[in-house]
Parts: C-alpha cells; sequence; structure tokens
C-alpha cells in the first residue's frame, strides 16, 4: 500500500451484526499505538469493550473518547473513519472505508494483519482476516 491507496470492506451478516471486533496484528503498529493510549482489539460495536491484546483491561474514559474520536473520518478530525456503535449493531451491512487509513498506515513498513470476529444475532460467529503489506514512505 501508498498513501494514494483507496479501499472499502463490506462487512454483512444476513441476521444483523450483534458484535464486530478487529484485532490490529502489526509488530509496526504496536509500539505506535500504546504510545498513544490506543488499544489493538478495537470493538466496532461497543468500543468501550476495546482492549489491548496482551495486557487486557478495561479502558478508562478518557480511553475510550480517543478511541471514539480516532474512528471518526480526517474531515471530522479523526484518522480511521470507521463507523462504530449504532452505526455498526444490528446493521445487515456495513461498508467501512479504509481510504483514509491508508495514509497514515503506509508510513510503516511490513505486514500489517487485520483479524474480524463478526458475530451475528443469532450467535454465529465469522473470522475472516486482511493483511495489508507497506514498504513505508
Amino acid at each position: 500500500i501508498d498513501p494514494t491507496t483507496t479501499g472499502e470492506i463490506i462487512i454483512r451478516a444476513e441476521k444483523g451484526i450483534k458484535e464486530l471486533i478487529v484485532h490490529i496484528d502489526s509488530p509496526a503498529l504496536a509500539p505506535i499505538l500504546s504510545s498513544v493510549g490506543l488499544v489493538d482489539v478495537i470493538n466496532l460495536s461497543y468500543p468501550e469493550k476495546s482492549y489491548d491484546y496482551a495486557n487486557p483491561q478495561t479502558l478508562t474514559a478518557d480511553q475510550v473518547d480517543l478511541l471514539k474520536n480516532m474512528l471518526k473520518p480526517a474531515s471530522e478530525g479523526g484518522l480511521l473513519g470507521f463507523k462504530y456503535g449504532d452505526d455498526v449493531i444490528n446493521q445487515t451491512e456495513v461498508l467501512f472505508s479504509i481510504t483514509d487509513f491508508m495514509v497514515p498506515l503506509s508510513a510503516f513498513a511490513g505486514d500489517h494483519n487485520f483479524h474480524f470476529t463478526i458475530t451475528d444475532n443469532d450467535g454465529n460467529t465469522a473470522k475472516p482476516s486482511l493483511m495489508l503489506k507497506s514498504n513505508g514512505l
């Protein structure tokens, strides 16, 4: 990937999304996330349930606010541009534009793995993954 890369991810759940979690598995990003107080397991249905994979613990209110702000699109002062909360819960299809995310991600060389856990309202779970490779800037 590079800063001009564009893309979208579509998550579908015929019975509606009960919970959508993404685990960011990236040696290059891990120290960056922790240095700014972000976590690598993000619950897009319930951001307050997000946590650090290596050190699971409840987020503080300030960390939840930081995460929600980072999830906003760049046009709203955020970074990632990911939908969360009511924009995810019970939806049968959610479109995530990952274009805003490509600019900062492309600065970090390496393989960046994103493991999704999608649970629908009937309790069925799917676990797809996405790997993005960057050579750095």
